[in-house]
Formats: structure tokens, C-alpha cells, sequence
């Protein structure tokens, strides 16, 4: 199982990684990006967004790179 690296303070999530997240190792499926909304000049805005399998389950979650982050931050083992 993976920690994730950091750079200048953020994580560095790699497709085909496990990582344990809440107690639960998760693999990163696959890294895309969310439409999230568009500017008055018509300028389409996004942010990254991960599939992960939860190995334990064999569900699988959408969650953003936000979100993912939080729950690195959020827990013990990536301090």
C-alpha cells in the first residue's frame, strides 16, 4: 500500500495506486476532470476528479481531488 507523495503541500495521486483511506485500501482507478461551470467569457471551468475501488467492497466511488485530498490530510497515516 502507497502513501501518496507530496509537492508544495499537495498530494500527488497516481492511477494504479492503493491507497488507504479511512482504514480502507482504495485503488485509484482513474484520473479525469468535472465540468464545474463556465465564466462569462464562455471559458469552461473544471478540477480534477478520481475513480477509486474500494478493495473491500469492490465498490466504487467518484470523488474529487479536493475531497481525496482532505482525507490524506485527515488522516494519521500521511502525516
Amino acid at each position: 500500500m502507497s502513501k501518496p507523495n507530496f509537492f508544495r503541500g499537495r498530494s500527488i495521486i497516481q492511477p494504479g495506486e492503493t491507497y488507504e483511506i479511512e482504514g480502507i485500501p482504495n485503488k485509484v482507478i482513474t484520473a479525469t476532470s468535472h465540468i464545474i461551470g463556465e465564466d462569462a467569457n464562455g471559458l469552461i471551468m473544471t478540477e480534477p476528479v478520481f475513480w477509486l475501488d474500494n478493495l473491500e467492497t469492490n465498490e466504487r466511488i467518484f470523488i474529487r481531488k479536493k475531497e481525496l485530498e482532505s482525507k490524506f490530510q485527515d488522516s494519521s497515516n500521511f502525516h
